[in-house]
């Protein structure tokens, strides 16, 4: 994935040095984040390069997405518990691993009304309780949380506490699709193939022909950087040098000489 990259968002577009501005600011603060934006955006690297730049990143920087949670599993996984059948043994759950460091929530759509009024309370007052105990523990964490959705939406639906929305978009940003920042694409492709053929390898990075990188640019990208990422990879592997319109994926060439006429 594209996230991997040590800490670069590569173009030179107004939206990529939107996004490194936002970065360099949301760093410098211990408020909570929202970012915002379609899959395969970058919402994941933005998070981690805010977690990255601040005082907080010697601690840790936990991941959870919401959507592969049950409620009650969710609610483990975040705030922990005490069992009931080990002798009251508690569990920590990320939130308190976290404390020093950033938890990053994905897809908090997701989230059911009673995980929202348990990170409500946590966001006014910095404490929680475990599930299965009313024990108050306080928690310093840092959330940064995201959606491919229009949160404001869910908010107006009834959907999404209004007070939590509030709570953690003081900070927020929209990342802007691939479409919307071509100019950005022969950077991205060169940055992607120059790191897949580094680390000791023997195989050298193929050159891009002019023509393949205007269909790569020209190209919608309705996966994004997560799409743009898979077909370089291809391309890479495929051991084509120079790589031409006609080796890129059929949607992409079929869309270039569409454009073409």
């Amino acid at each position: 994935m594209l996230e991997t990259l040590p800490g670069e968002i590569i173009g030179a577009s107004s939206e990529a040095a939107r996004l490194r501005r936002f970065v360099e600011m949301a760093a410098k603060t211990s408020d909570p984040v929202t970012i915002l934006g379609e899959p395969g955006t970058g919402k994941r690297l933005a998070a981690r390069l805010i977690h990255e730049g601040s005082t907080r990143s010697k601690g840790p920087f936990l991941m959870v997405d919401c959507s592969l949670f049950f409620e009650r599993e969710l609610k483990r996984e975040l705030f922990g518990y005490v069992s009931a059948s080990a002798r009251g043994k508690a569990r920590k759950g990320l939130l308190e691993f976290a404390g020093r460091g950033t938890c990053y929530l994905s897809r908090i759509e997701e989230l059911s009304p009673g995980i929202q009024a348990s990170l409500l309370e946590l966001m006014k007052t910095g404490r929680f309780s475990r599930l299965g105990d009313g024990k108050s523990i306080a928690s310093g964490v840092r959330l940064v949380v995201s959606s491919a959705k229009n949160i404001a939406g869910f908010v107006g639906a009834g959907l999404f506490d209004s007070n939590l929305y509030g709570e953690i978009s003081k900070l927020s940003i929209r990342l802007a699709p691939l479409r919307e920042r071509k100019e950005d694409v022969p950077a991205i492709v060169e940055e992607i193939a120059s790191r897949q053929c580094a680390g000791g390898t023997t195989r050298a990075r193929p050159a891009f022909s002019s023509e393949a990188l205007r269909a790569l640019e020209a190209y919608a990208w309705p996966g994004n950087l997560e799409e743009l990422e898979k077909e370089v990879l291809r391309l890479v592997d495929s051991n084509v040098d120079p790589i031409r319109p006609e080796h890129l994926a059929m949607e992409i060439s079929s869309c270039w000489m569409g454009q073409r006429g």
